[in-house]
């Protein structure tokens, strides 16, 4: 459970400046609820780095690492076998399958992290259990954000906003 502020707004003019001022002081808005698309609110807060990216690099290396360990392992130590004088433990030879395999956990956990960054598969939302949240599809617009020290009387201060505390 994540502390939760709801600011309510009752025009779009009002919403979208409270997001334009919201974004320049740097405080996260976790999600905007509008009866209909508006422009300001689709333009995305800047995410920083991926998680998706730095989940896909460290898994894919992880797995092709531990994977040539693997052969390695088993062809010097396990089943040593000498096939025409060749060392056992010719790397070339061992290339293709911590490769192949790499990049098929790496596609995995990059599905993987984007679902959970996505938070889906998302069956129900705590959000609708918020008074008068289904007004977000009629006359309302909704910003849910993250509370934070100092956050709370700022957002009261925005032109228009009803805020309320929820958590989630």
């Amino acid at each position: 459970m994540s502390a939760v502020l709801l600011a309510e707004f009752a025009s779009e003019t009002d919403f979208s400046a409270a997001l334009i001022a919201l974004r320049g002081r740097d405080i996260r808005v976790i999600e905007g609820f509008t009866p209909y698309p508006v422009a300001d609110a689709d333009e995305p807060a800047d995410p920083g780095p991926g998680r998706v990216t730095a989940a896909v690099a460290i898994v894919g290396f992880a797995v092709a690492g531990a994977f040539y360990l693997l052969e390695w392992w088993t062809a010097t130590a396990a089943y040593p076998f000498d096939s025409g004088g060749r060392p056992p433990d010719s790397w070339p030879a061992f290339i293709m399958g911590p490769f192949e395999f790499g990049i098929f956990a790496a596609a995995v956990a990059g599905f993987i992290a984007l679902l959970i960054q996505c938070r889906l598969p998302r069956l129900h939302d705590p959000v609708f259990e918020l008074p008068d949240i289904e007004r977000a599809s009629q006359d309302r617009f909704f910003l849910a954000l993250l509370d934070a020290p100092g956050v709370q009387a700022f957002a009261a201060a925005l032109k228009g906003a009803t805020v309320r505390s929820a958590s989630l």
